[in-house]
Order: C-alpha cells, then structure tokens, then sequence
C-alpha cells in the first residue's frame, strides 16, 4: 500500500509544480473561479491516469501480488488528498490577492466556500473516477469525463433558479441548509459517503478488467 501511495505522489509531482505557479498567475489575471477549478480538476484526474493507460501500470500490478482494493484506493486517497492541499493553497493565495489585488471580482474565500468547493470537487470526483476504471482507452475516458462534466456544470446552469426545474434549487438549498446546521461534520460525511460509494464501484470495475 505503502508503494501504491508513493507512486501516485509522484505521478503527481509536476501537476503540483504546475498549480503552484497557476494559482497565483490566475489571480493576477483576474481569471473566473470556476476556471481555476476546472483547470486543476481536469488535470489532475489525467495526470492521474495518463502514465497508468500508457505504460499498462494496471496490468502489471494485477500480475503482482497486490491486492486490488489498495491500487484503486491509493489513487483515491492521493487524489482526495491533493484536492484538499490545493484547495487550503487556494485559500491562502486568496486571502492574500484580496490584500493587494482591488480589481479582483470574486468574493474571499470563507470557510463554507471551502467545505462546500471539496464537497463538490469529491462529489464529481466521484463520478467521473470509475469512467477511467471503465474504458481501455485514456481518450476515451477523458471525453467521457469533460462530457460528464459539461453535462453537469450546463445542467446546473439551466436549471438552477428556473422555476421549471423547482427540484434542483430545492437540493442545492438542502445541502446549504444542512451544511450550515454543522459544517465540518456534514460536509465530512456527504463527502466520505461519495467517495466510499465511487470507490466500491471503482473496485469492482477493476476487478473485472484484465488490463487497461
């Protein structure tokens, strides 16, 4: 396990030279919220499956005595991990463009927005990981996600405040409303409960695979 968890970190380590200098220029740039977001997501779920697709890690792990629960749980773990790094670094780079950036438009970052940007960033997390568990193919997978994710972000964006669609503010309500009641807890919960159901589905998609 130990070496499952050491090899995802360094899969990840020019990903995470890359946001280091990202996040700032972003700021700088004024660049929307939603885009840093998107930038770093889609980024570290390829950075994440890329060198395993090309060099068929899968499959020689599958061929080594390593217990299949650990491989999909190590990249689980890293990556829920590093959201977590990048989020708190996010927050601090935040905190500190508002003192000297008065042109920026977005709102600070408080500690609700970051409880609900992780549960939302794990609730996604969760549904496009097993996508690359799924499909033999990186390309494949990848558009599978970006579609998964437009889908999504264009569902939230026609529906949300349409009267048409009263079920989709009434959900967005229901977890402000629960998060807000006590937020480190709830928001802890929703998102261990997302990710435990994800993993469970990644696990079994993964033991039927023979290989990438």
């Amino acid at each position: 396990m130990r070496y499952l968890v050491k090899k995802e970190v360094y899969l990840h380590t020019p990903s995470l030279l890359f946001f280091l200098f990202f996040v700032p220029i972003g700021y700088v740039l004024n660049m929307p919220m939603l885009t840093i977001y998107l930038t770093v997501f889609i980024l570290l779920l390829a950075n994440a499956f890329y060198y395993d697709y090309k060099n068929n890690v899968h499959a020689l792990l599958k061929s080594l005595p390593v217990i299949p629960q650990h491989t999909v749980l190590a990249k689980y773990i890293v990556l829920f991990v590093l959201l977590i790094l990048f989020l708190l670094y996010q927050w601090m780079i935040d905190a500190l463009a508002h003192l000297g950036l008065p042109y920026l438009k977005e709102q600070p970052i408080n500690r609700i927005h970051f409880l609900f940007t992780l549960l939302g960033f794990s609730m996604l997390l969760s549904i496009v990981l097993p996508v690359f568990y799924h499909f033999r193919s990186f390309v494949t997978a990848v558009v599978v996600m970006m579609g998964l994710i437009f889908i999504v972000a264009f569902g939230f964006a026609i529906t949300a405040g349409n009267e048409a669609f009263p079920y989709t503010d009434y959900f967005l309500l229901s977890i402000f409303y629960l998060i807000d009641i006590q937020p480190f807890l709830i928001s802890s919960l929703l998102t261990m409960l997302c990710l435990f159901i994800s993993y469970r589905i990644s696990t079994a998609i993964f033991k039927r695979k023979d290989c990438f």
